[in-house]
This record gives C-alpha cells, structure tokens and sequence, in this order.
C-alpha cells in the first residue's frame, strides 16, 4: 500500500514561477501526495495562483500567513503534514515526473535519502551528480558532506524525510537564520538517523536566480550565517568534522563575497586562528586545501575563472 507523502512548498512573491513548480508536483509519477502551499505573505499574484491550484486538485492544501520567512513557512507546513514522509520543493524549483517515486523507493530501508539535481541557469542546465553510483553512506559521512563542496549538500529540497522522525524529535527550522538554515535542519534530522542513501540520478531541478539572499546583499540576512556557525560549533564540539567543514565554508565565503560584511563577527570567531585550524587539519584534503588558498592569497584566479563562468551562464530574474 502506498505511503502518503507531504510535500511542502513555502511561497513569496514567485509568480513567474509558481505554475511551473506545482504543476511539477501535481504531476509527480507518484500520486499519494499531500501538497501543502505556504503563501508566506505575498504581495504579487502568487497568493491567488496558491487559491487556483487549490480548486483544480483536492489534494492540495493552502496556508496564507504574514510574511516571516522561509523558515517559519516550511515550520507551519511541518505542522500541518500528515504523510509519513516529508519532501521539501522551493517554488522557484521543480521536480522530474519521478522525483518522489525514486526517492520514496528506498524509504523502508533507509531514514534519508538525497538524490542528484540540475543547476538552471537562463541558458544552461548544468548535472551535479552526488555519486556516480547509487550508494549508502554512514552518518559520520554524511554529517562531513553537508559543508563539503563536493558533497550531497545540505539542502532539504533534494531529499525525503520520515515525517516521524521530524515530529517525534521536534526538529525544525530556526525562524531567525537566514543562511545555512538548510543545514541546520539536516544536522538535526541526521541526529536521529541510522543511515542514509543517495541516488546518482539527477531528479530536481534548482533555478539559479539572481535575487537570492547573497546576490541581494542583504547584510541583516548574510550575517546570519555567523549566528548557523555558533550553533554548530556549541552543540557539536566534538564532532570535529562537521566543525572543521562548516569553518572551512565559512572563510570561503568570507573572501568569496564581501569582507566586509560580517568583519566583527568573524574576528570574534578569529579568522587568523580559524584559518590556521583549518589548514593544520587532517580532515581537510591537499586539493581543498590548495583551492582555498588560491582563494584567500591569489583571489585573482577566481576572479577570472567567474568573470568567464558568469558571462556563459546568466541567472533568471
């Protein structure tokens, strides 16, 4: 007998967008759907396209809330969940006709599964195979891969989660961060967990946009990255890989985007010592080591590299 699923999309100001992503879900091969839409709030036409899908199939439901975030929205679209798994799916996303059927697939044996994704940009589509192969990987693993670059990534939007698990355990996202607040919902989840799989298939699909939080240079919101790491670094103090990849992350993107933001923040984290950490550690391999000082002492190589990337690849609006 088919499992109910419930997947959760957070809403705000996407009408150009939204049709495609929830036509997406609704014609997902896999049919015992819950879909819930969360309009968090907006103020362009995505509110009423929320109310139209809702006529049109009975198995969604449509939560209209103020404006509070992603977080607070994927939040009230946990407590409303009755599936026995939980899908995530942004509403600038969409799914292959598949997605769900693979991913729900591997649900009895295992407590997380994570598949491959396409970056889309305006004039390209770009594989991020995790895996070559289909493969079960430990928690440890897994844990590591989170902030790795090369990782499985800590999205939630390419993975399936026991709705028990995220109930019983009260896990959910924090309202107040804005950066990495995938991650730390996953390092949560993972704390209850026994094994997870991946799917080499490439299933999702995520839309590279310009107006992300980054790309906006909302300082407010960027910082919040800092107030992820102190959680991290406090609830898992001896767990020195998942410490040792999200520091490494963090001084990437201290150099990738603007110094200046978060300067205060990140000398109380001491820099100079973080980065010593990071380069004295053996969790740390020769390759990652070598791009992140190019990255930090010959920032000019990545320049070019970008400039090049950034005018073959151009970013939806």
């Amino acid at each position: 007998m088919k499992k109910l699923v419930s997947v959760i999309v957070p809403v705000y100001n996407i009408e150009k967008y939204l049709d495609k992503c929830i036509e997406s879900i609704v014609s997902q091969s896999y049919d015992k759907l819950e879909i819930i839409l969360v309009d968090d709030g907006s103020t362009d036409g995505s509110s009423k396209i929320c109310d139209e899908w809702k006529m049109k199939d009975s198995r969604i439901n449509v939560f209209h809330k103020k404006n509070e975030g992603v977080s607070s929205a994927r939040n009230l679209g946990i407590q409303h969940a009755r599936g026995e798994y939980i899908v995530f799916v942004d509403s600038d996303d969409y799914a292959n006709k598949n997605y769900i059927e693979y991913l729900v697939k591997y649900t009895p044996e295992f407590d997380l599964i994570s598949c491959g994704y396409y970056e889309e940009y305006l004039n390209a589509k770009i594989e991020r195979k995790i895996t070559e192969d289909n493969t079960s990987i430990s928690i440890d693993e897994a844990n590591n891969q989170i902030f790795k670059f090369n990782g499985y990534k800590g999205f939630v939007w390419n993975k399936i989660f026991k709705c028990n698990i995220i109930k019983n355990n009260n896990i959910l996202f924090e309202n107040n961060i804005h950066m990495c607040e995938d991650q730390l919902f996953l390092v949560n989840y993972l704390k209850f967990c026994n094994n997870v799989y991946i799917i080499s298939d490439c299933l999702y699909n995520y839309r590279i946009r310009n107006s992300s939080v980054v790309s906006g240079n909302d300082q407010s919101k960027i910082l919040t990255i800092f107030d992820a790491y102190k959680i991290i670094k406090n609830d898992y103090e001896t767990s020195n890989n998942l410490c040792i990849y999200f520091l490494y992350s963090l001084i990437w993107f201290y150099y990738e985007f603007n110094k200046n933001i978060g300067k205060k923040v990140f000398c109380d984290l001491n820099l100079k010592k973080s980065k010593r950490t990071v380069f004295k550690s053996n969790r740390i391999t020769i390759t990652e080591k070598i791009k992140l000082f190019i990255k930090i002492y010959l920032p000019f190589i990545y320049k070019i590299r970008n400039k090049s990337r950034n005018s073959k690849l151009k970013k939806f609006e």
